[in-house]
């Protein structure tokens, strides 16, 4: 839906808010959730799109489909920033788009596959540079089909279902680093479900580029939380995998990694839990500290929690 006044709405965020970050049609702000660990790192993480009137924090979760609400979370009179007209904000904040396709039929046209073969032109010289300072190997770029952006800095990482066709996938931008949201909404899809054994231990990450660096059978949540009625569950539910290993980023461990894991332990899953020491992502830190960690990683069991809060009371 086209909004005459995007500016308005935009500069009356901006003055709650703080600054942004233009991708239109996104617009990245800093998250107005205080308790969101988003702010300890300084980091912009909440993503706006108005002509969706759709709202996204990729740490904290805090989401919705009314900019009526957030405008009234912000203190914000929705109805001057003609807001309320647009779309009721009597409405689960939670709900997803149900009508979702089962798979994308292609990625946007302006990327290009990384195929082995090689371009002078500075986009792909630049999307290789940024890979390979993210740990992302040859063998990775050509299994996974990662594309480069002809007209623009940034790299795409498709995600393929059970049968080969992209049902999601991923931007980063090469420069800035900012991250571009899923096509699709995450609930509905099981991130490369195509490279999945099942019946082999599944690690679970946050991102894509985590999950490169994790290894094989490695799914990346595209975020940090996992909900009973996410696809993923309901894949992990049919499946029963014989291990589930937890390797999320240290600051999301007491409100989500334990939340995930009490989750999935209720539902008869053995768990493993990695402990990261600093706040670097798997993929910062690199294949061989990882599986050093990973070797002593903590089984969870029904007094996890009790003895995690003893110990670091």
């Amino acid at each position: 839906m086209e909004i005459s006044n995007k500016q308005e709405i935009l500069s009356a965020f901006e003055s709650v808010m703080g600054n942004y970050i233009n991708r239109d049609p996104e617009f990245i702000f800093s998250c107005p959730n205080k308790d969101c660990d988003s702010h300890k790192k300084n980091k912009l993480k909440f993503q706006i799109n108005i002509e969706k009137h759709f709202f996204h924090c990729w740490v904290c979760e805090f989401r919705g489909r009314s900019l009526a609400y957030l405008a009234k979370y912000l203190n914000l009179n929705p109805s001057i920033l003609g807001l309320e007209s647009h779309h009721s904000d009597e409405i689960d904040l939670f709900d997803e788009d149900t009508s979702i396709p089962t798979h994308i039929e292609s990625v946007p046209d302006n990327y290009i596959l990384i195929d082995g073969n090689k371009s002078d032109t500075n986009n792909y010289l630049q999307a290789i540079k940024y890979l390979k300072k993210r740990k992302i190997n040859n063998f990775d770029i050509i299994k996974y089909k990662i594309h480069y952006q002809s007209d623009g800095y940034s790299v795409l990482i498709p995600s393929y279902d059970i049968n080969g066709n992209i049902n999601t996938y991923f931007i980063r931008n090469i420069f800035d680093d900012m991250k571009i949201m899923p096509k699709y909404p995450k609930k509905f899809v099981v991130p490369n479900e195509l490279f999945i054994d099942w019946n082999e231990p599944i690690t679970l990450v946050e991102g894509f580029f985590d999950a490169f660096t994790a290894g094989d059978n490695t799914i990346p949540l595209l975020g940090s939380f996992l909900r009973i009625d996410y696809k993923l569950f309901q894949q992990l539910l049919i499946h029963q995998p014989p291990m589930i290993i937890l390797a999320l980023d240290k600051d999301a461990f007491e409100k989500k990694t334990l939340k995930i894991a009490k989750l999935l332990f209720k539902h008869g899953f053995k768990i493993k839990i990695v402990l990261f020491p600093t706040n670097d992502d798997i993929n910062k830190i690199g294949k061989a500290s990882y599986e050093a960690l990973l070797n002593n990683a903590d089984d969870y069991h029904e007094l996890y929690e009790v003895e995690y809060t003893l110990i670091n009371s």
